[in-house]
């Protein structure tokens, strides 16, 4: 039952029917968990294994000077950080961070950053695809060194559930 009322949470799947019934829910992301795992199991037939992980991809300079493009996935459970590193991007300004701590600017080894996906991937032989666009992130202790995941939370389009806003009315 969700507490204080008499409704029943419930997801119900069929797979081999390709339904799932969501009823109703007292939390968003049971209801974001019974539409992935649904279409882990959709690209499971279609030859491709789901996985819990974020997909980064960047460029990267090669120690013989030449460029490489690659993909980041990054592995993990909820909570373990996976949206936090997968769509943490170098800035200008993060970057300085780096310089004064490490003496390196990453923006030298890294161009062209782009955010995949933060959650459900699925892999085929030939290639990597997100279940969703756009993240699913918290922003409790969200700092302005995490460019890319503030100016989602500061977004006008995004969704905000269960978040705190301060005195200026940010995330």
């Amino acid at each position: 039952m969700i507490p204080g009322t008499n409704k029943l949470l419930m997801v119900m799947r069929f797979p081999h029917h390709n339904l799932t019934i969501i009823t109703t829910t007292s939390y968003q992301g049971e209801v974001k968990i019974a539409v992935l795992t649904h279409w882990i199991y959709h690209v499971y037939k279609r030859g491709s294994t789901g996985e819990h992980a974020a997909l980064r991809e960047f460029t990267v300079k090669r120690i013989d000077g030449t460029w490489k493009r690659i993909v980041l996935c990054i592995w993990g459970l909820t909570g373990a950080g996976k949206s936090t590193h997968g769509l943490y991007v170098w800035t200008p300004r993060n970057a300085k961070k780096y310089i004064e701590q490490f003496g390196i600017n990453p923006l030298d080894y890294v161009k062209d950053q782009v955010i995949k996906n933060d959650d459900i991937v699925a892999f085929f032989e030939d290639r990597v695809i997100g279940s969703e666009r756009g993240a699913w992130t918290k922003t409790e202790d969200l700092t302005l060194e995490q460019e890319a995941m503030w100016r989602a939370a500061n977004s006008p389009r995004a969704l905000h559930e269960n978040t705190e806003f301060d005195e200026n009315d940010y995330p």
